[in-house]
C-alpha cells in the first residue's frame, strides 16, 4: 500500500514507515483518527527516551543479595547435576563416554538456564563467574591429583584415570 505524500508531516525519514504500514486506509484518510495515532506515537517514543534503564535482579530489590541468591541457587542446581552423574557413573547406568557427554551437556545448559537470575551489574558477571570457575579450581585439583574424588573422576574422564581428562 503506498503512503501519500504529506500525509505524515512529522515524519523525519522513513525509518518509521513501518508503524504506518499495516494501517488500513480509511485510517490513512481520516486526518483526525491520524492525529490520534501520531500523538501516541510520540508519547510512546518520548517515553522510552525520557525512561531511566537500571540493571534489574530476579530477586529482591537489591541487585547484590539478588545476585547473591542466584549464586547459591545457580550454584546448587550445578552440584546437584553434578551429583547425579557421578552417581550414574558410580552406579555404572551409562557407559563412560556417555556419562561425560551428558555431564558436560547438562552443566553448560544449567549455567546458561540460571544466567537470567542475575543482574547485568557487574557484580551479577563476577557472582555468576565463580560457578563455573570454582568448576575449574576442582577439575585442576583433580587432574594434579592433589584431590581424590574417584566418583567426579570417572564421570568426567575418558579412562577413569585423574591424568586423562
Amino acid at each position: 500500500m503506498a503512503i501519500p505524500a504529506g500525509v505524515f508531516p512529522g515524519l523525519k525519514s522513513n525509518s518509521n514507515l513501518h508503524l504506518y504500514s499495516s494501517l488500513p486506509s480509511s485510517l490513512l484518510s481520516n486526518k483526525k483518527a491520524l492525529n490520534r495515532f501520531n500523538s501516541g506515537i510520540h508519547k510512546l517514543k518520548t517515553r522510552r527516551l525520557h525512561s531511566e534503564v537500571r540493571p534489574k535482579a530476579m530477586f529482591l530489590e537489591n541487585p547484590v543479595m539478588g545476585d547473591l541468591i542466584a549464586t547459591a541457587l545457580s550454584g546448587g542446581i550445578a552440584l546437584s547435576m553434578l551429583r547425579l552423574w557421578e552417581e550414574t557413573a558410580k552406579r555404572g547406568v551409562f557407559d563412560q563416554k556417555t556419562n561425560r557427554k551428558l555431564v558436560h551437556i547438562s552443566i553448560g545448559l544449567v549455567f546458561m538456564l540460571c544466567w537470567p537470575m542475575f543482574s547485568s551489574d557487574r557484580q551479577g558477571a563476577i557472582l555468576a563467574s565463580l560457578i563455573p570457575g570454582l568448576n575449574i579450581i576442582k577439575m585442576l585439583l583433580l587432574g594434579l591429583g592433589l584431590w581424590k574424588d574417584d566418583a567426579t573422576v570417572k564421570s568426567m574422564s575418558r579412562f577413569g584415570d585423574h591424568s586423562h581428562g
